[in-house]
This record gives C-alpha cells, structure tokens and sequence, in this order.
C-alpha cells in the first residue's frame, strides 16, 4: 500500500512537470524570444499609426508585425465543391520575424522580403495537399482565388500553435493586399539593454492613446496556461495524497491486528 501511495504521488510530481515543460514549449512557440507582445483589442487590428508608434516608443528596439487569418485553399479539381478544412495564413515580415523566431526549413529558401509574392507551407500540409517545392497554392481572399508560388517548405506543423499544422507564411506586403486588409493582428517585441520590460510598457502605453489594445509578456501567458491547468494538477496531487493515505492506512491496520492477535 506504501509502495502504491508513492508510486501515485511520484507520478503525480511526474505529470505536474510534465505539464510545466509542455507550457514553457508552447510559450516559446507562441511567442519565440519577444520580450512583450501587443495584440488588436477587438476585430480590429492594429493600424499602421499605431505600429509607428510602437517603432518609435522609448525602449522598443525592434518591433516584429504579423497579420494572421483563416481562410481556404482552392477547391480541388476532383470535387470543384468541396472547400477542405481551413488554412491558417500568417502574415510576416521576415527581417524583424527573424530576430523573433525561428522559421525552421525542410527544404527551399526563406521569403525575400515584405513585398515578394511568395509563400512558406508547413510539411503537413505541403503532405496533405501534395504540394511541391517550386509549386504554388490558391488562396481563397475576398476579391477571388489568388496563386502564390512556394519557395519553402517549413519543418513539422509551421509556427502558429493552434493550426492543426496547416499553415501558410506569406510576406506582409502580399498578405495584405490579398486579403485587403492593411492592418496587423499582432507586434512582438523586443526590448532594449538599457530599459526593463516596466519602462518599456509604460512607454507605450503613452505612445498608444489612439486605438485599444492588450499588452502582454512571456510570464503573463505562462501563467495564464498554468492557471488554466491549475484544477487538473490540484487534482492529481490530491488523488496522490489520497492514495499514500490509505495505504498507510492499510498498513496500519494491519499492523494493528497482528499484534492484536498476537496478545
């Protein structure tokens, strides 16, 4: 019974670590090495003015733009009416991305830049579609069906978490004019030596007076996921010390009636 109430609780301790690495990877994977990140507070993304205040508050040294969507690919020629499941679209621009995380290649090149009309496609989906290095996959915006040309292939599932591995990286520039939008849904930032992460958002607080936003930090998601965690984990500690408890219990009893037995 002791053996058993250890056994519970050591993998108790287990999971609980477990779960503590597995939320340390999916915050570097959300957010990669930005010391904070300001999201769009509603539908609306962040405008332009607001991404050149950010470039230019006290502290900010880099500030790295994303515009994510979902969409769908071209419907295949074997069933013209049949749309397949969506299609993450991240919007990026690959110089400041690059100081942020890293896109990982299976194979191909990165994107030239801003304006090129090229794309990256995660390993799975490139699989699942069958497309090919050198290929091109149809997005469908809201002015039609649009043909951008593969130039890479990105290792696993692509960065967004979430995606189901489905995804596609484009360019800004080409992001959003395909989906005629000229906002962004996100900015990572990094800070400077010289400021802390307290300066740092108190100066863009006074710089972002014009548009609502949510500001936040690596810890600030990390403890939100393990908050979200925290009843799962209560429990399994519980369980553990419940079960250490009855077999002590049981060891005790019979301890007891040995020597009961014996008088």
């Amino acid at each position: 019974g002791i053996a058993l109430g250890i056994g519970v609780l050591f993998a108790s301790l287990a999971t609980d670590a477990g779960i503590g690495a597995s939320i340390d990877r999916t915050v570097r994977d959300l957010v990669g090495r930005a010391d904070l990140r300001i999201e769009a507070f509603g539908p609306t993304g962040l405008t332009r003015e607001t991404l050149a205040a950010i470039n230019e508050a006290p502290g900010v040294v880099l500030a790295a733009p994303a515009l994510q969507r979902r969409t769908y690919l071209a419907p295949t020629v074997d069933d013209p009416s049949e749309a397949g499941a969506p299609v993450t679209a991240l919007g990026i621009d690959p110089g400041p991305e690059a100081a942020v995380r890293d896109l990982v290649l299976a194979s191909g090149a990165p994107l030239d830049g801003p304006e090129a009309f090229q794309a990256l496609i995660s390993e799975r989906l490139a699989a699942s579609t069958g497309t090919v290095l050198g290929g091109s996959v149809t997005l469908q915006g809201p002015e039609g069906l649009i043909d951008v040309r593969v130039v890479g292939i990105l290792a696993g599932d692509g960065p967004p978490v979430g995606s189901a591995g489905r995804t596609v990286v484009l360019p800004l520039r080409t992001m959003q004019r395909i989906f005629g939008d000229d906002t962004v849904s996100r900015v990572d930032i990094l800070v400077g030596e010289g400021a802390t992460l307290a300066d740092a958002a108190v100066s863009i607080g006074l710089a972002l007076t014009g548009q609502p936003y949510v500001l936040s930090s690596p810890a600030d998601v990390a403890a939100a996921l393990r908050g979200s965690t925290a009843d799962f984990r209560s429990m399994t500690a519980l369980l553990a010390a419940v079960a250490l408890f009855v077999g002590s219990f049981l060891m005790f009893n019979t301890l007891s009636m040995t020597v009961t037995e014996r008088g």
